[in-house]
C-alpha cells in the first residue's frame, strides 16, 4: 500500500544548508556552523516546492543495508535527530560529509545541500517527523531589476529554482519509509545506491509495472497462436491480476519452473523482494494488457496486431504449405 501523509499542518522546525563539493574534483565540503534563519515566507515554499513535490510522487522506498539497516548511515543519522533535536546541526554535518564520499561520478555537480527537519506530518491519526535532504547541482537563470543611479537595468542572475527538484528525499521518522525523487538520475545512480541506499516499496504503480514486465515476457515464450489467443482471453477477463494469479492463468502455455525464474529475473533487477499477492486491478493494468491482446503471434516473427479495440480474433489455423504457411484467421466484432 501507498503510504498518504497528511500535510495540512506540516511545518518547518529547522533549517541548514551546506555545501558539498565533488569529491572526484577534490572540491570539498564547506559546512554551516549553525542553523539557517527562515521565516514564513521561506516556511510555505519549502513546504510547497521542496516536500509536497517529493511526498506525493509514486517513488516510495524502504531504507536498506547489507546487514543491519542501523548501520545505514541517513537512517542512524535521521534517528539521532528524531530523538534529539538538539543533535541537528552535528547530525546534518555527518550527512553531509556522507554525500560528498558518496559524490565521486565525473558527472555530479558540487552545490548547496538543504536539510530541513519537518513538524506536524500526520499519517492517519499518527504524528510524525521527516528529514528533507535537496542536494542542488545546477542553479537556474532569472532577471532580475537593479536601479543604478537612476537607470533601472535588466541583469541576469542565478538562483535555486522552486518549480523544478532535481534531487531530492524525505525520510520519515517511521517505519523506515523515505522518498526519493531524482530529475538527475539518468546521470548517476549514486543518489539512490550509495548516499541514501534503499530499495523500492511495494507499490501500486511498481506492480504495474512488474505485471506489465511478466506479462509481456510469457506472451513472448508462446508460440502456439491458439495458445497465445487462449492466455489472452484468460488475462482480459480478470478484474484484479496479482503475481500469483497470473502464474496460474500462465500454467497451461509455460512451465512453473520458467514462470519462476522470470519472476526471480524481474525482481532481482528492480531490488524487490516480491510480494505475489500484491493486488493491481486489472484497468490500471490496462495498456500493459492491450498490447498482449492486441497483438497476436501467428509464427516467429510474425504477429497480427488489432489496432481497433473492438475487434477480436476468436480462431487462427496455421498450415505449413509447399510455399511456406497459410493462415486462416476469423476476426469478431463486440456486441456483433
Amino acid at each position: 500500500m501507498n503510504t498518504v501523509l497528511d500535510l495540512d499542518a506540516a511545518k518547518v522546525k529547522k533549517l541548514i544548508v551546506h555545501y558539498v563539493g565533488n569529491k572526484f574534483r577534490d572540491e570539498g565540503v564547506m559546512l554551516s556552523d549553525a542553523e539557517s534563519e527562515h521565516d514564513a515566507v521561506l516556511d510555505d515554499l519549502l513546504l510547497k516546492f521542496f516536500l509536497s513535490p517529493v511526498v506525493n510522487s509514486e517513488n516510495e522506498y524502504l531504507l536498506s543495508h547489507e546487514s543491519d539497516i542501523n548501520l545505514n548511515l541517513i537512517k542512524h543519522y535521521s534517528s539521532l535527530i528524531f530523538k534529539n533535536e538538539n543533535e541537528f546541526v552535528a547530525a546534518s554535518s555527518a550527512i553531509a560529509k556522507h554525500l560528498y564520499i558518496s559524490s565521486t561520478h565525473p558527472n555530479i555537480g558540487g552545490g548547496e545541500f538543504i536539510e530541513i527537519l519537518y513538524d506536524g506530518i500526520k499519517i492517519n491519526d499518527l504524528e510524525i517527523q521527516a528529514i528533507g535532504l535537496f542536494r542542488i547541482e545546477a542553479k537556474s537563470s532569472y532577471l532580475d531589476i537593479e536601479n543604478n543611479h537612476h537607470i533601472i537595468n535588466i541583469v541576469e542572475k542565478k538562483g535555486i529554482s522552486v518549480e523544478h527538484i532535481q534531487k531530492g528525499a524525505v525520510v520519515l521518522s517511521v517505519d523506515n519509509t523515505v522518498f526519493i525523487l531524482d530529475n538527475l538520475g539518468k546521470k548517476t545512480k549514486y543518489w539512490l545506491d550509495s548516499f541514501i541506499k534503499a530499495t523500492p516499496k511495494n507499490t501500486t504503480k511498481n506492480y504495474v509495472q512488474i505485471l506489465g514486465s511478466i506479462t509481456k515476457v510469457i506472451s513472448s515464450k508462446i508460440n502456439s497462436p491458439q495458445e497465445y489467443l487462449s492466455f489472452s482471453e484468460a488475462l482480459a477477463n480478470e478484474d484484479v491480476l496479482s503475481i500469483n494469479k497470473l502464474r496460474e492463468i500462465s500454467r497451461p502455455f509455460i512451465k512453473k519452473n520458467n514462470f519462476d525464474s522470470i519472476v526471480d529475473g524481474i525482481g532481482v533487477k528492480r531490488g524487490l523482494v516480491l510480494n505475489t499477492d500484491f493486488p493491481v486491478e486489472i484497468q490500471k493494468l490496462s495498456k500493459q494488457v492491450r498490447e498482449v491482446v492486441s497483438k497476436t503471434s501467428i509464427f516467429k516473427g510474425v504477429n497480427i496486431v488489432l489496432s481497433e479495440p473492438d475487434l477480436k480474433i476468436s480462431s487462427i489455423d496455421v498450415q505449413d504449405t509447399e510455399f511456406g504457411l497459410r493462415a486462416i484467421i476469423d476476426i469478431n466484432r463486440k456486441g456483433v
